[in-house]
């Protein structure tokens, strides 16, 4: 046997090919041995020592309404002693179409598993989003619209796994000692709308539905039952309002059967939030009135919660100044939803506006930050592109400049392709990128720079602090 040692000088896929030789051997046998030869080749996957870092930048550009419609990016790469030689790429994308990375990139929107209630309604949600987006645009994708479809019903068939025998529904079903409130109500939210594209049984959600009737409080709100997953519900002062009006702004966009006494109760709780100063709460309390078709107070909600809205150049958001991004992403989608839920000219301007913001913010597979940011932003984007007129044209382009290899690149973008994701990807890597849109139309713009360095970034992502006790 024979050992080589083989360094690769590249990443990604390298060919590594053997060849075997038998030379011809005339006069030193009784028979001639002719020339032989065999050759193997195989694929190796090359991956780049270190550690992969990614930054992404995302904006979705109008020219019609922008008064600036262009954008520019500063890349930034590490010091020279700790990036991984010939390790950095740059990917840049453009779309004409705001859902364009979500619906590429499909099975990589959530990356969760499905153990639990909770997981399992955060990986059905962004399908049912997707579906309801390409049936509503007229989009004929066949094979996206099979696999959405087939992720629901399985999605469907594993969340009745976890609906408990009174009804409810937790992270484990009878497994858990309760029902949970929060979770019950997002699960009859997601199945209520699915019953548009699948078969559900409608009795197993209107016994959901009891469940939560009966445990509304006398002022209308509802009490913390079971475990709540976000901590953006929890309150300090004890209230209950923020998870009150998730509750039922959930119920109310079910389409189910909804008893009276539960809408009537509903007012009193909600009203109370009208005055509030805290963004998160005043969104979903207004969803919720708007839902459940209490317009007078709903628009005074409404009119509440725009006063709350930070403005800053050609976007709007909502949040405070010691909140997340993601958390703000999670505000500013509610926002959206009831601005196209009490639709006017206006409210449809200051949306598209804050899904401007919201569309700063994706990453690479059309995603977000966290799962939940991710579920309610693809429906505010969902629910406010299928409010929007089917555009009759689009004529665009798309001049991308910053580049040492080249001048500038230029994208055409009409209504043959403006579907299909257009990309450039270059080891060229700019220290600014500038993205100016002319035409007719919108467009969603990306670039997502990696690389890979040598040590990673000083500071821990997680921290667990574990305690034991006696069993």
């Amino acid at each position: 046997s024979h050992s080589v040692i083989v360094t690769a000088q590249i990443s990604g896929n390298v060919n590594l090919t053997v060849q075997a030789r038998v030379e011809p051997l005339a006069g030193c046998s009784p028979s001639d041995i002719p020339a032989r030869s065999d050759t193997v080749v195989k694929s190796l996957l090359v991956r780049n020592e270190g550690y992969l870092q990614q930054k992404s930048h995302s904006a979705f550009i109008c020219p019609s309404v922008d008064s600036d419609p262009s954008i520019s990016w500063e890349l930034e790469l590490p010091q020279v002693n700790n990036l991984v030689e010939a390790s950095a790429q740059l990917k840049f994308t453009v779309v004409a179409d705001l859902f364009g990375p979500a619906l590429e990139n499909l099975d990589s929107l959530v990356l969760l598993p499905m153990g639990c209630g909770e997981q399992n309604l955060a990986r059905l949600a962004p399908n049912l989003y997707v579906l309801r987006y390409i049936d509503a645009s007229g989009q004929v994708n066949q094979q996206l619209r099979a696999t959405a479809l087939k992720n629901i019903q399985k999605g469907y068939q594993r969340q009745l796994t976890f609906q408990r025998s009174d009804g409810s529904f937790s992270a484990f079903g009878d497994s858990d000692e309760s029902g949970s409130l929060w979770l019950t109500a997002a699960v009859l939210k997601i199945l209520g709308e699915a019953r548009s594209v699948i078969d559900v049984d409608q009795d197993l959600l209107q016994d959901g539905v009891k469940w939560i009737t009966q445990r509304q409080l006398e002022n209308g709100c509802f009490p913390i039952i079971g475990q709540v997953f976000h901590t953006d519900i929890e309150e300090e002062d004890g209230s209950t309002l923020t998870l009150s009006a998730l509750v039922l702004a959930n119920l109310a966009s079910s389409g189910l059967v909804l008893p009276p006494a539960l809408r009537t109760n509903a007012e009193f709780c909600l009203a109370s939030a009208i005055g509030s100063t805290k963004p998160y709460t005043l969104a979903l309390a207004t969803l919720a009135l708007a839902r459940l078709d209490l317009r007078q107070k709903a628009e005074q909600a409404l009119q509440s919660l725009l006063s709350l809205a930070v403005y800053s150049s050609d976007v709007v958001y909502w949040g405070t100044p010691d909140s997340s991004i993601s958390h703000n992403i999670v505000t500013t989608s509610y926002a959206v939803l009831c601005l196209v839920e009490m639709e006017t000219p206006q409210n449809l301007i200051t949306a598209q506006k804050a899904v401007r913001w919201i569309a700063t913010h994706r990453n690479e597979n059309g995603g977000f930050i966290s799962t939940q940011d991710t579920v309610v932003a693809l429906e505010a984007l969902s629910k406010y592109m299928t409010s929007l007129p089917q555009l009759n044209e689009t004529e665009l382009m798309v001049v991308v400049t910053g580049f040492r290899e080249f001048l500038s690149k230029t994208f055409y973008i009409n209504n043959n392709n403006r579907l299909i994701q257009q990309q450039l990807v270059t080891s060229d890597i700019p220290r600014r990128l500038t993205a100016t849109v002319m035409g007719k139309g919108c467009a969603s713009v990306q670039s997502v720079l990696k690389y890979h360095v040598l040590r990673p970034n000083p500071g821990s992502q997680l921290e667990l602090q574990v305690s034991t006790a006696p069993v």
